[in-house]
């Protein structure tokens, strides 16, 4: 991984550091922590937060953003747990009843774990998100690939409280994770946090010990009910984009979906948990001659 055109941060008088390449620096207390936050003024960036003793070196540059941790913080050097070291881009929000695809890819140096989420920015509980996550670690429907473990998840269901634990990499590795979740609560006020950082109370393990580098590309989040980009970072724009009704994947509605999709009405075909899930174009939990009429919709108007 390389380690040019670094920026230092070190957490000190127990403040948390942000940085935004390109930015101002501006004092705001988002969650009664006492942050120091980058401005919102480039919001194609991901801010990076340091809690006292964290120290890392950090670049972005639109199209990745690379870590060197010098400091993990967590409790075992005088911190307090995972949150130490995160990166996070907000604000958006969260709509009840929309199915969101969450993309990213990890690349780590050494072995070790990290946390990530979608949540409101109090982190209060709303209704059935526990601490206001709506989403964490691949809830949802999902597909992980490992580029030293290869296929790890395809199209797997991952329930809301299996998402709690930590997701592994291995030394070396690069994490190519997509999930696909349906909202259950309207957050106005959102943001998608990597949490990186040390042991603690919470995370008895910690993330990413010192010495370890850090690679982060292709994040997305969209919004496939409204057909959105709410957030992206990284992305190849010649990367297919997956959308409501795209039940072959290739990036593009057209017959051969609507095709597919009639099959499956009158039983001729099987869809997997994905397709299942893109399937349901009126988004009213079922499958039925209702998504069949949408789609056609769709494709011709009221032809």
């Amino acid at each position: 991984m390389r380690r040019t055109g670094f920026i230092h941060a070190a957490a000190c008088f127990c403040l948390t550091a942000a940085i935004s390449l390109g930015s101002a620096f501006s004092s705001t207390d988002l969650t009664g922590k006492n942050k120091i936050y980058a401005e919102e003024s480039d919001s194609s960036y991901f801010k990076l937060s340091l809690n006292e003793p964290a120290d890392v070196d950090y670049s972005e540059d639109g199209s990745c953003i690379d870590m060197y941790i010098n400091n993990p913080g967590g409790e075992s050097n005088g911190g307090k747990d995972k949150w130490d070291v995160q990166i996070s881009r907000g604000v958006f929000p969260v709509i009840k009843g929309h199915t969101y695809a969450v993309t990213y890819n990890i690349s780590s140096s050494k072995a070790g774990y990290y946390y990530s989420k979608i949540g409101n920015l109090d982190a209060k509980t709303v209704g059935a998100a526990n601490s206001g996550e709506i989403w964490h670690n691949q809830s949802g429907i999902t597909t992980i690939t490992s580029y030293v473990e290869g296929l790890l998840k395809n199209n797997a269901k991952v329930d809301y409280s299996a998402g709690w634990s930590l997701q592994e990499i291995s030394a070396g590795d690069t994490i190519c994770a997509k999930s696909f979740f349906t909202s259950s609560e309207d957050l106005p006020e959102a943001e998608w946090v990597f949490f990186l950082g040390g042991d603690g109370q919470y995370t008895p393990t910690g993330c990413f010990t010192a010495g370890t580098s850090l690679e982060f590309t292709n994040m997305q989040i969209k919004d496939l009910t409204d057909d959105n980009v709410i957030v992206q970072y990284g992305v190849d724009e010649d990367q297919e984009l997956l959308s409501l009704g795209n039940l072959d994947s290739n990036g593009k509605i057209d017959m051969t979906d609507l095709t597919i999709l009639c099959q499956y009405v009158i039983g001729d075909c099987q869809l997997n948990r994905l397709q299942k899930l893109l399937a349901d174009v009126n988004y009213d939990g079922k499958l039925d001659v209702a998504d069949v009429a949408q789609l056609k919709l769709q494709l011709f108007g009221n032809e």
